[in-house]
């Protein structure tokens, strides 16, 4: 799960509604979470592998009580540059956990 995504898609429809909150459609719920951004590739074969191309940057909402998800188009909701820096902060952050797990995986292996 991904709070910072959640808090960032959160807080942009807020912005674009008004100050609407984000609602599951189907039970009423407003907690919400999500696994990040997935690029969805376009214009493909059906069944294709595809690298590369074209695609939909797409943040799943999943509501925590009913289980409806929900895609949202982050750059529509950010803007191509805050999109950017949003997938730099992560992939820094990914850095970081693999960093942390080859220490201690290197620890382990020495009996550490």
């Amino acid at each position: 799960m991904d709070e910072g995504i959640v808090k960032v898609v959160i807080e942009a429809i807020r912005q674009r509604t008004g100050g609407i909150p984000l609602v599951c459609r189907v039970c009423g719920g407003t907690r919400w979470l999500s696994n990040g951004i997935a690029n969805i590739p376009i214009d493909s074969p059906p069944g294709a592998l595809v690298i590369g191309g074209r695609h939909l940057p797409l943040v799943d909402m999943t509501c925590q009580i009913c289980g409806l998800t929900q895609l949202h188009n982050i750059v529509v909701l950010l803007g191509r540059e805050k999109f950017e820096e949003l997938v730099k902060q992560q992939e820094i952050q990914r850095q970081a956990v693999n960093e942390a797990e080859n220490i201690l995986k290197q620890k382990e292996v020495k009996g550490e």
